[in-house]
């Protein structure tokens, strides 16, 4: 069984100004902890955000993407805690810890896409209904990691939507007399109940590679990599796969027979990697494995060897090309270099594609 990566330690808060303040799980999402906290003392989500934060509509927007000094402090100071505990329960340390360059207020790599309008969202966050059915029921930072998709504890698939209705899974919309995080919000469905489903060894070595980049420990390859580096690499060869999986020209289908990588079996419907379905990911990020698994020396003579053109791997608008993989770009063909827009999907997907994974997405955040 594989070992989970830890982001912070369960934090017991006794001094809170609120008399039934739920503890800060371990690995607990922000929005989580609110929404317990707010169901425990039998109030909804959105009024006990605008008892912290009277002038800001907290739930409108994604709240664990991380909150501004003076917010955090608002926060920390009801709840009887550190700035610095509320802070560990948001993404921004992670996304600028895998990231080259600053954050902004698009798309973050790497970090699932909620599509929030309102209290509405798009995408729905990833539980384990093993760990839901094991303890109190919350969601885990590892949730909004678009390389999870395997409970790193109970080796079997997370899903994002109830299995009863199948709307994205939305706890800021729970309301009394509700009492955890454990239901849908919209059928009352028991996420615990879910059926399961074990994943393969090897569908989670990338997300295990991934984990332990965070650590510290960067290979690819063979290959040590800085943090931001080994993301940047990952991210230009699934751009690759899904681009060959559209474009399948006999070069890059010699190229991948020879890496022995395998052409996506769904369709690309256009959607950047933060927004792709679970298994859909699982499914780019396997292949993505084999192909960064291999040594670089390896790569570049397979990529010399048929002729594969430099606008094939795109930096990602912004980004510089790491040292680290210097020899695979120089064994590619000379050509304007391409760069593609960071967070962006697939060019050349057919329009009705397009039209309809947005489609389904928008249906989504009302089941």
């Amino acid at each position: 069984m594989a070992t989970a990566y830890t982001w912070h330690p369960r934090v017991d808060l006794n001094h809170s100004v609120w008399p039934r303040t739920q503890p800060i799980m371990e690995d607990e999402l922000l929005t989580s902890w609110l929404v317990r906290t707010a169901l425990a003392h039998g109030c909804s989500p959105l009024a006990l955000t605008s008892i912290i934060w009277p002038k800001w509509r907290a739930l409108s927007c994604d709240l664990d993407r991380g909150l501004s000094s003076d917010r955090a402090s608002s926060l920390a100071s009801l709840a009887g805690c550190s700035v610095s505990e509320v802070s560990n329960c948001c993404l921004d340390s992670i996304a600028e810890a895998i990231s080259e360059r600053p954050i902004g207020k698009a798309t973050w790599p790497w970090i699932l896409v909620r599509g929030t309008r309102n209290l509405r969202s798009a995408a729905g966050l990833q539980l384990c209904p093993l760990c839901f059915a094991e303890g109190p029921p919350y969601y885990r930072i590892s949730g909004r990691l678009a390389w999870h998709f395997s409970c790193p504890r109970h080796q079997v698939w997370l899903i994002d939507r109830c299995p009863n209705c199948w709307t994205s899974l939305q706890p800021q919309r729970l309301l009394p007399p509700d009492q955890d995080c454990g239901a849908c919000h919209l059928c009352g469905y028991r996420f615990a109940l879910s059926p399961v489903e074990s994943t393969c060894e090897s569908d989670m070595l990338f997300q295990q590679a991934a984990d332990e980049c965070l650590s510290g420990h960067c290979v690819a390859g063979s290959q040590l990599m800085t943090t931001a580096d080994w993301f940047l690499w990952a991210r230009m060869v699934q751009s690759f796969i899904r681009c060959a999986s559209l474009h399948p020209t006999q070069s890059i289908s010699a190229i991948l027979r020879d890496l022995g990588v395998q052409m996506l079996a769904t369709s690309p419907s256009g959607l950047a990697l933060e927004a792709l379905a679970v298994r859909e990911r699982a499914e780019l990020l396997a292949q993505t494995w084999k192909v960064m698994s291999f040594d670089h020396e390896i790569l570049a003579q397979v990529f010399r060897a048929h002729a594969l053109s430099r606008s094939a791997l795109p930096l990602p608008r912004g980004c510089h090309a790491p040292s680290s993989i210097s020899g695979i770009l120089e064994a590619l063909q000379s050509g304007a270099s391409r760069h593609r827009k960071s967070g962006a999907g697939l060019h050349g997907v057919p329009n009705v594609a397009k039209a309809w994974a947005r489609l389904q997405r928008k249906f989504s955040r009302d089941g």
